[in-house]
């Protein structure tokens, strides 16, 4: 799952990047948002994952 993820946060960064807003952004403040989008993310996958594993534990 690890390398999906670094290949979403590549393919984000490439494409907020190549739009009019993404040069006039500070590189910083853009970094925070697109980690924290994936974070954010990341974050709901594992908690489906988790809800599905404790769902097929109780079965």
């Amino acid at each position: 799952m690890a390398a999906c993820e670094l290949l979403v946060l590549a393919l984000l960064w490439t494409l907020v990047l190549e739009t009019p807003l993404g040069r006039q952004v500070d590189g910083f403040l853009l970094a925070a948002i697109v980690l924290g989008v994936v974070a954010i993310n990341t974050g709901f996958v594992y908690a489906i994952a988790s809800a599905l594993e404790r769902l097929r534990r109780a079965a």
